[in-house]
């Protein structure tokens, strides 16, 4: 028996040291090379050298790359830097790989085809709207570019009225808060019912008198207004119309995701105008030394739904600044954008001339300010393979004051509540009312994401899992 016992552990021992050292034995690869401008020949440094969607490299000030210890088979590498196109192909690794030169080409706002419509992704319930196709439409706000989906209706660009996304719904609701999410620069704008109305318990939605027209200047308990957001500095809009990841937040009805312009791009100067608006917008991108980008833009836009009633008008400036970088963090490749912006509705104080000087004065305000930040690690380690980060803070002020000329037939008035003959109080004819609605609504936004990638053996698949996602990807 003992005898048995030796023969049977003896044979577990040499099968044990037989598998780990095929194991040991696995070959092992390295890949280096060189990302340059494809146009200039010129090294890129900062740029993002990944394979397999797991490990990744940047590039030192020559351009240079180096990633060891990669097992042989088929790979996919990726190569991005902020404003150039990304590469993607794939190659089958049997021996090291030296001197590989991989040329990025920098992006131009020229582009041999122009796709004027939103273009489906995934299993069909996402849309995409490109820079082209906005061009194409010369939108005054975002909420004018969902005429491009699939389902809406064409309609003339116009600031008159609150601009709001309207997915997969057939009406509105005067207490419609939360409705559809969006994001901007990853971080939501706050979609949060509010006080800007008179008796927000009962109408939620008027914040002036009917008669005066300006009803529709206010989103009091109906989400964003989409026009504090201006499109000439957006680089694309992607919209989830199904049933969208809870990493988005409060929503009911889809998700609204704009990106703004990032890296380098050339000078760029738009002016548009009819018979009912006219806009205005400059716009540039810069690179620094260190490789960052600053990207910058400015519009001015004001519209009239009724050329005749001018104090019905909006003016509208907006402004945006973004930073973003590429970093090498303990040898893995970080993205940091920051953007901030800041919008207001100007010539506040609505009149007209050709009223009487009793007449009514109406005065709207909507000022307000974000800062965002937001951006990746791939840290490729055994627990974590990335993670992402979105923050943002807003302030915003809005105002709402009337003052209204009444006049009325002389009416008489009486403090008694007993039937007879008393003194009576008589009503002045005219008189001025006036009001005030002020609100002061500040927003904090923070999310974190940790990604974790399972390559399954042979290089037939990884598996991916974020919080709120899954995919099997083969």
């Amino acid at each position: 028996m003992i005898r048995a016992f030796l023969l049977l552990s003896t044979l577990l021992l040499f099968a044990v040291y037989d598998v780990h050292a095929q194991k040991s034995n696995t070959p092992f690869y390295s890949i280096s090379g060189q990302v340059v401008n494809a146009e200039t020949g010129e090294p890129v440094a900062l740029a993002s050298f990944v394979v397999n969607n797991t490990i990744g490299v940047v590039t030192d000030q020559k351009g240079a790359f180096k990633l060891n210890k990669l097992k042989g088979g088929p790979i996919t590498y990726n190569v991005s830097f902020l404003g150039y196109s990304p590469v993607e192909r794939k190659l089958v690794l049997s021996a090291d790989i030296k001197d590989l030169r991989i040329a990025l080409t920098p992006l131009s706002l020229g582009l041999e085809e122009v796709v004027v419509t939103a273009q489906p992704t995934g299993a069909g319930s996402t849309s995409k709207i490109g820079e082209e196709a906005i061009r194409h439409i010369q939108p005054m706000s975002i909420g004018d570019m969902f005429q491009l989906l699939p389902g809406n209706l064409s309609v003339n660009p116009n600031l008159n009225g609150v601009g709001q996304a309207a997915i997969r719904e057939i009406g509105s609701n005067a207490n419609n808060a939360l409705g559809a999410a969006v994001i901007v620069d990853g971080a939501p704008l706050s979609n949060d019912g509010n006080l800007q109305a008179l008796s927000p318990s009962l109408a939620g939605s008027a914040s002036n008198q009917s008669q005066n027209g300006m009803s529709d200047q206010t989103t009091a308990g109906k989400g964003v207004d989409l026009r504090s957001v201006s499109p000439d500095n957006v680089e694309s809009m992607e919209v989830i119309r199904g049933i969208p990841s809870v990493e988005y937040g409060n929503l009911t009805s889809g998700v609204v995701i704009v990106k703004t312009k990032t890296g380098s791009t050339p000078w760029e100067a738009k002016f548009k105008a009819d018979p009912y608006s006219k806009m205005v917008y400059a716009g540039k991108g810069f690179t620094l030394k260190n490789g960052s980008a600053i990207n910058a833009g400015i519009d001015w836009t004001q519209s009239f739904g009724d050329t005749r009633k001018r104090y019905l008008g909006y003016d509208r400036i907006s402004a945006t600044l973004g930073y973003s970088r590429s970093f090498d963090v303990a040898g893995r490749p970080m993205l940091l954008r920051l953007n901030g912006s800041f919008y207001s509705n100007v010539n506040n104080s609505k009149t007209d001339p050709q009223m009487q000087v009793t007449s009514s004065t109406f005065e709207n305000k909507n000022i307000g300010a974000r800062l965002n930040a937001e951006g990746s690690w791939k840290i490729n380690g055994a627990a974590l393979t990335a993670l992402e980060y979105g923050f943002m803070v807003s302030q915003a002020y809005q105002s709402d004051r009337l003052h209204e000329y009444v006049a009325s037939a002389s009416g008489v008035i009486s403090n008694t509540l007993k039937p007879g003959a008393y003194e009576g109080i008589f009503l002045p004819s005219s008189y001025y009312s006036d009001y005030e609605i002020e609100g002061k609504p500040f927003s904090v936004y923070l999310q974190v994401k940790a990604n974790k990638i399972i390559q399954l053996g042979g290089g037939g698949g990884e598996f991916y899992q974020s919080p709120g996602r899954s995919r099997l990807a083969v």
